[in-house]
């Protein structure tokens, strides 16, 4: 009879553990280097090496749930009712919004479709800018290339990742990082506040709401923080670590990546993420000029990154999280309007087809 430690799934364990630890290096690398949002462009960078470099990575499931949810917290621990009288500006800043999302998506789709010879579908779904879960889903259903897709889109994610933080502070609109000390919340209500955040998290998870467990924890902390029933930060003891899953996880997108796909998709990945971003600068400024908004967090706002990352660099820059987050949900529901509009329906015969297919 086998004993309860046989069933511990030690290969899995030991990948997971590596993964971790390779991002635990990467971040402290990255402080000591200075790097911008250190916490999450370090590990992403150690552990997208180690991919290509052949190891097998990942980060689990309900790891990532956990990150997400205290992530989300972080971010609603920061709004307040200073927030909600800020927001009054930002009707104008979503209109802008919708032009940079269709845009850059227009664009992007063009140059996959002409240049890299990708079928319309393809060429739509690797050039969207966001919701990949929605993309993939759709990918599947319309027999697009999946493989040309999910690079690009990789490859994009990754990008941006590493180009915002550093854009940021390059132009020397980084926020520094705060001196003063932020007391911490109360354990107890840290505890509840995770709890209901959990409890939402898997409510919104089997509703489908994109980024379930980040939007529950900015939802719940947000409440809490806005009605004075908790007050504080979330402790960095439980924040940073959450950062660093984060950033492994991104980098694990690469874990055992050939190198003939990489090359196959590396020339379209960049073209459309310059595109992409360069889109979205210029429109992010032109917003914040005409708004009075800060700069630097429209165009964190605008950049069409993932909602958990691009979230997670916000409070890592120490840029108003409140505002980046609506942004990119609201970019969400863009997507979802824009996506079926341009999509066409595949003939019973069409095969998978396009640039990158095998």
């Amino acid at each position: 009879m086998s004993s309860w430690m046989d069933r511990i799934p030690v290969r899995q364990t030991r990948i997971v553990l590596a993964t971790l630890a390779i991002g635990a290096v990467g971040a402290v690398i990255a402080v000591v280097l200075h790097f911008p949002a250190a916490f999450l462009t370090g590990p992403l960078i150690a552990v997208t090496i180690a991919g290509f470099a052949g190891l097998e990575l990942d980060v689990p499931v309900f790891l990532r749930h956990v990150s997400f949810v205290v992530i989300g917290m972080v971010m609603g621990s920061g709004v307040s009712p200073a927030t909600l009288e800020a927001a009054r500006q930002w009707p104008l800043s979503f209109i802008g919004l919708i032009f940079s999302v269709t845009l850059v998506m227009v664009t992007g789709w063009a140059m996959l479709a002409r240049i890299w010879k990708l079928d319309n579908n393809s060429a739509l779904l690797a050039a969207t800018p966001g919701h990949l879960s929605y993309v993939f889903s759709l990918a599947s259903e319309t027999r697009s290339d999946t493989l040309a897709i999910g690079m690009i889109q990789s490859l994009r994610l990754l990008a941006l990742t590493l180009l915002v933080p550093f854009t940021l502070a390059g132009m020397g609109l980084s926020s520094p990082d705060s001196t003063g000390s932020v007391d911490a919340m109360s354990l107890p209500w840290l505890l509840i506040n995770a709890l209901l955040a959990i409890a939402a998290g898997w409510l919104f998870l089997k509703a489908r709401v994109p980024a379930a467990f980040l939007m529950a924890g900015l939802l719940i902390a947000t409440l809490s923080h806005i009605t004075g029933i908790a007050v504080g930060a979330v402790p960095q003891w439980l924040s940073v670590p959450c950062f660093v899953i984060l950033g492994s996880l991104i980098g694990t997108r690469f874990s055992n990546v050939s190198w003939v796909a990489f090359r196959r998709s590396a020339g379209a990945a960049v073209a459309v993420t310059v595109s992409a971003f360069a889109i979205s600068f210029a429109c992010a400024l032109a917003v914040a000029h005409v708004t009075g908004l800060d700069p630097k967090q429209v165009l964190l706002a605008y950049a069409p990154g993932g909602l958990e990352t691009m979230a997670a660099i916000a409070v890592n820059m120490h840029i108003d999280p409140a505002y980046v987050a609506s942004h990119h949900v609201f970019r969400l529901f863009i997507l979802l309007a824009l996506i079926p509009l341009f999509l066409k329906a595949p003939k019973p015969d069409e095969r998978k087809g396009g640039a990158g297919s095998d």
